[in-house]
């Protein structure tokens, strides 16, 4: 599992490595978490650590440059995004690097004690301070490691940055639909034409769907045919570090297909998105749907 970490975790795990960030690069050392640094990252910290006076009450220079040298061989390197390609969303535009740095190395959190780096509400941005990491590192899910609890805010910035809000607004209504037993308002919700299947096997897919979680990437097999994953319910808001990982065998799949020649319901906006099928497997062979015509034109 890889964490960046950025000045200000590093610093503090210098001056009091007996706390959480301490525990962060020990946990390092016993090769549990690798720990990413890059040039622009390291040159930060050796800067700060050994030409800030304040710092001489707890490390003399000679004993940064050791802990500055041990950090270096202790990380994994990673090259820095130039400068122009940098996001520009931090209070403080010197920390945008560290942003890009978490997103070029896909870690699993970015670790920091600054608040306004704390407070960033970003899509595909985990961060957390130095307890957050721990908890992180010690949770242990029943599905595997690579799963550690998540936050549900995040997950929606995710799903809307990755334009694909719609699609789960789409699954989300049928569900309701489903378990209020609305079969007056189901046509509105499934792909023309499948109605029947899903009426007749009703009862058999309200079981089914029963209890369940939900992942947060939906899978394209085409533009407009996209599945989502529906695992046993985890019991918490999970996120997978790493890439990805292994559901439970008895996850099962929505498809959804998107209809431009039939309109969303009255007042809702599922950008003309509809349940096609639920099953263990994708359904690929779906017929695709009819392109809404544009109307005469008179002379």
């Amino acid at each position: 599992m890889l964490f960046v970490p950025d000045t200000t975790v590093l610093i503090t795990a210098a001056i009091s490595p007996s706390g959480g960030a301490g525990k962060l690069l020990h946990y390092a050392r016993e090769g549990r978490i690798e720990i990413a640094l890059s040039p622009k990252l390291h040159y930060e910290l050796e800067s700060r650590l050994l030409t800030r006076e304040r710092f001489r009450r707890y490390l003399t220079v000679d004993d940064a440059q050791i802990y500055v040298d041990a950090l270096a061989a202790l990380g994994t390197w990673f090259d820095d995004r130039p400068d122009d390609e940098l996001p520009q969303i931090c209070r403080d535009p010197d920390d945008n690097f560290v942003i890009a740095l978490y997103q070029d190395t896909e870690a699993a959190m970015l670790v920091s004690n600054d608040r306004d780096i704390l407070d960033l509400k970003y899509p595909n941005l985990i961060v957390g301070n130095p307890g957050r990491a721990l908890a992180a590192i010690d949770y242990q899910h029943e599905w595997g490691n690579q799963f550690i609890p998540g936050d549900f805010e995040e997950s929606l910035l995710q799903v809307d940055a990755e334009g694909s809000s719609r699609i789960f607004a789409a699954y989300v209504a049928f569900k309701e639909i489903v378990d209020e037993r609305a079969m007056d308002v189901l046509p509105f919700i499934v792909v023309p034409g499948t109605h029947q299947a899903f009426v007749d096997g009703f009862e058999e897919m309200r079981t089914m769907l029963a209890n369940r979680g939900l992942g947060t990437r939906p899978h394209f097999i085409a533009p407009e045919v996209a599945y989502l994953k529906l695992p046993p319910n985890p019991g918490i808001n999970l996120q997978v570090t790493g890439g990805d990982a292994a559901l439970p065998k008895d996850t099962i799949l929505v498809t959804m297909q998107h209809c431009p020649d039939v309109e969303d319901p009255p007042g809702a906006d599922l950008g003309n998105w509809r349940v096609f099928g639920i099953g263990p497997w994708p359904l690929d062979q779906i017929p695709p749907r009819p392109r809404p015509q544009p109307p005469p034109t008179t002379v």
